[in-house]
């Protein structure tokens, strides 16, 4: 096994940069390649037997291949597979072909593939990752075989082929096997073999007042909205540590196809992405509307394209690891490859909790230590775990993906994070396990609205996830970076961009160049364009994941803009400096932003290459960042509670001067100042006051700008001492200490999903008739008042089955009343001190009167 470790490095450094590279450079995964023009025959058939009645090698072609060259070749029988960047392909050749047909002018080499060119980076270099390495010289390793042959007979090669091995597993397009590692040359040398990596990392769950961070909070109560967002009619494929629940939070929408419980992780993630805050109203995630179907990790993983199809699944949801900066493993190249053909379906992921970790990208520890595997993938999410002062969690892992490309894309609060437990309680955890359900509950909102919009039509999971990273506060260093990706997702202005499409959907074909203009309005502070293309699968094979390439260009007022680029030299000042505008050749995701940009025309055009397909569907979202003050929180409709502390929020461009915040209980008559703020701050706490009211309502100002909750909000105590005082064969009692301010309060019973409200009281104590004393409940109680005052529901109490503090004996049950008349008492406990004649029964003995 060869151990270039200095050759390895330096050509890391030549293959991560945005230069210009040399055209014919063909990055394999385990090494950078030149090969001298040939087309030999001989060279071609190498003295091979053919494979299947084909043979399988290296293309390299002279230019860029345009749709007429790709039919030319397929009218050849010439199948092009793999695209590996330089102008290479695998390509798939009838074993009777003859290398005259094709046309030196445009063919530069074929080659057959060598054993070393097969073989992940880590194999290459002797380093067997701690997962797969069984010990006494045995790992497990993945085959990946060349496409379009039969698994069967692939597999049947393999046990034939006189290499000791033992077939694990067979998947689509893949066998996991088990072997003696010095027999891994021996294995890369089988002819039908395309390439060998490592087995993958069997994964592990990453867990080490998110809602209005993300101003979730503002979508779900802000007004000049038809419908709430919920994520109502929205499927999440959830995937985690064994069977969760019981918990009245996942009541009626929870599909759980998983093993047994093996912990409280997948309950707690699941009431992030989707809690009804049924119990307690604190507790209520991202989407309490979503349904979900909850799965063993990575069950939902390998079930998701067939669950597309069958079930309605739009976006899974995974804060399991699967290696450190495992690279762009079989795993990673499936998932882009369901969701480039599954458009609609998105994966979200954590971004892992080893910021501090070294992984082995060349940069020491602190840098490309991503979790993963699967979430290095192009077409998916990873997120990182922002805390709720906007810093970013020093356990949260960083960028880059092994190839230099922008992971994690995106952050959410993780740190800290208030969700479901069974049975029934709530916990606090914190990790990018808790960020990750956090930005795939919000998708589902984003999912819903476009459907509203788009007569139930679903988004391209393409233009979900551009919307929600060109709509991201900007964190950390200005632009994208390695540590908050393009930063802290903003919900409610993505909902924006949804309602008022402000996204062009087009395609483009190598040699295009394709231009759109948008209008600048006035009063903009800063203008964010984002270009995103749902990237196919790219090559196991290759150390570059991008196959087609597509470049943007904004210009505004005369001056054209490239976008923003990293630079991935694993070198940590490098890696943490500030992007820089340049031709983005990693990534399938550019951003250009202009701060103070004229109004007027924008002109947007995007030009690219196509290396696979005829043409490349791509999103451009365009998002204006508004001169203004806007309150996010609370922006009207919440219920506060007296004498907590909560935070207010608001978002403003960049400034100079303080902001003043204040609140009001009487509709803005007078004002009572919180606080000052400073110019970069964007929250500040407030000791909520003990004044029930439901016209409060509160204020930022800075520099004459002043901006105010969109409407009325309450401020309200919750009943305390909520209890169970008796079950009854024909009644049920509860009782809580009277609320301050109030007039009346709201019952509230468990339904099919949600807490129902079932009736009103003036009164402190309620009672239910007509119940079947054997059935369970569970009730809570809210307080009202005058002006609309609407109070937080008081935590839920639970009913078991079964009598409680009942006069009526177990033993004995009421046949009929005989006197007085039925219906002159409410309740069997105002009988307790009636002069009645009733018919009882003592069971399993015969009836008697008294």
């Amino acid at each position: 096994m060869k151990k270039h470790y200095g050759l390895i490095f330096l050509l890391l450094l030549g293959f991560m940069t945005n230069a210009q590279e040399n055209n014919y450079n063909i990055w394999l995964a385990s090494k950078t390649i030149q090969l001298p023009p040939t087309l030999n025959q001989e060279k071609f058939i190498n003295n091979e037997t053919p494979v299947q009645g084909h043979y399988y090698r290296l293309i390299q072609f002279q230019n860029t291949l345009f749709p007429k060259d790709f039919d030319y070749l397929r009218q050849l029988g010439v199948e092009l597979q793999d695209y590996i960047p330089h102008k290479t392909y695998i390509a798939k050749f009838p074993e009777n072909f003859s290398v005259t047909a094709l046309r030196s002018d445009m063919v530069r080499t074929i080659a057959p593939l060598q054993p070393e060119w097969k073989l992940a980076k880590n194999l290459y270099l002797g380093d067997i990752p701690e997962w797969a390495n069984h010990g006494n010289g045995q790992m497990e390793a993945v085959v990946i075989p060349f496409g379009g042959m039969a698994m069967s007979q692939f597999v049947s090669d393999l046990e034939l082929s006189g290499v000791r091995l033992r077939v694990v597993s067979v998947r689509d397009e893949a066998v996991d096997i088990h072997i003696a590692i010095n027999d891994i040359e021996k294995l890369a040398a089988i002819s039908s073999i395309k390439h060998i990596h490592a087995g993958e990392d069997p994964g592990d769950p990453e867990n080490d007042g998110a809602r209005r961070s993300a101003r979730v909070s503002l979508v779900n109560t802000r007004y000049g909205i038809a419908d709430r967002y919920d994520g109502s009619g929205v499927l999440i494929s959830l995937g985690d540590d064994g069977d969760i629940g019981p918990h009245i939070d996942y009541q009626g929408r929870l599909t759980s196809v998983a093993g047994p419980s093996n912990g409280d992780h997948g309950d707690h993630v699941a009431g992030t992405i989707f809690g009804a805050g049924n119990r307690d109203p604190r507790g209520q995630g991202m989407a309490p509307g979503v349904d979900m179907r909850y799965y063993s990790y990575p069950a939902n993983l390998n079930n998701a394209n067939a669950d597309y199809s069958t079930f309605g699944v739009r976006i899974t949801s995974s804060s399991y690891s699967n290696g450190c900066n495992a690279g762009y493993t079989s795993f990673a190249r499936n998932l882009d490859l369901g969701t480039f053909t599954n458009e609609k379906l998105l994966h979200v992921f954590s971004a892992g909790n080893s910021g501090t970790s070294n992984c082995g990208y060349g940069a020491g520890a602190g840098w490309g230590n991503i979790t993963g595997g699967h979430k290095i993938g192009k077409n998916v999410i990873a997120v990182a775990n922002i805390q709720k002062n906007d810093l970013i969690a020093g356990s949260s892992s960083r960028g880059p993906a092994h190839d230099g490309r922008i992971k994690p894309e995106i952050g959410a609060v993780g740190t800290s994070v208030f969700s479901t437990t069974d049975p029934h309680i709530y916990t606090t955890k914190t990790g990018t396990s808790m960020s990750c359900p956090g930005v795939s509950g919000s998708l589902s909102l984003i999912y819903q609205a476009y459907k509203q919009m788009h007569n139930g039509e679903d988004p391209d999971a393409g233009l979900a996830k551009a919307i929600l990273l060109n709509t991201a506060d900007d964190m950390g260093n200005a632009g994208p970076d390695f540590i908050f990706g393009f930063g802290k997702m903003h919900v409610a202005r993505a909902l924006d961009a949804v309602e008022d499409s402000t996204f062009i959907i087009d395609q483009l074909a190598t040699g295009q160049t394709k231009t759109h203009t948008v209008s600048v309005p006035a009063n903009v502070a800063q203008v964010k364009v984002m270009l995103y293309w749902t990237d196919p699968p790219a090559s196991v094979s290759a150390s570059r994941a991008l196959v087609n390439d597509l470049d943007m260009t904004v210009t505004s007022n005369g001056v054209t803009f490239q976008p923003w680029v990293l630079d991935p030299t694993p070198i940590a000042t490098n890696l943490n400096s500030v992007a820089t505008r340049a031709t983005d050749t990693l990534n399938n995701v550019e951003q250009v932003t202009i701060d103070n940009p004229t109004a007027g025309d924008l002109t947007i055009s995007v030009t690219g290459t196509v290396n696979v397909g005829t043409n490349q569907k791509f999103y451009l979202v365009y998002t204006f960042i508004m001169e203004e003050i806007k309150i996010v929180f609370p922006a009207g409709g919440e219920k506060m509670v007296t004498n907590e502390t909560a935070e207010v929020r608001w978002d403003a461009h960049n400034g100079t001067g303080t902001f003043q915040v204040q609140y009001s209980v009487n509709n803005g008559q007078t004002w009572t100042t919180i606080g000052n703020a400073g110019a970069n701050a964007r929250r500040i706490a407030w000791s909520i006051p003990n004044i029930p009211t439901g016209r409060a309502l509160v204020r930022v100002t800075r520099a004459g700008v002043t901006a105010t909750s969109e409407t009325n909000f309450s401020i309200a105590g919750v009943p305390a001492n909520l209890s169970l005082d008796y079950a009854c064969p024909d009644s049920i009692g509860i009782s809580w200490n009277p609320v301050q301010g109030a007039d009346s309060y709201r019952i509230y019973v468990l339904g099919n999903k949600y807490m129902d409200s079932v009736d009103v009281t003036t009164a402190s104590n309620y009672v239910f008739f007509n119940q079947n004393p054997s059935n369970e409940m569970w009730i809570s109680v809210a307080a009202l008042g005058p002006n609309n005052m609407q109070g937080r529901r008081a935590v839920a109490i639970f009913k078991p089955s079964g009598l409680t503090n009942c006069i009526v004996q177990k033993d004995l049950s009421m046949e009929a009343l005989l006197s007085p008349a039925p219906g002159m008492f409410p309740d069997c406990q105002i009988m307790a001190s009636a002069s009645l004649s009733v018919a009882v029964a003592n069971i399993g003995v015969d009836t008697i009167f008294s």
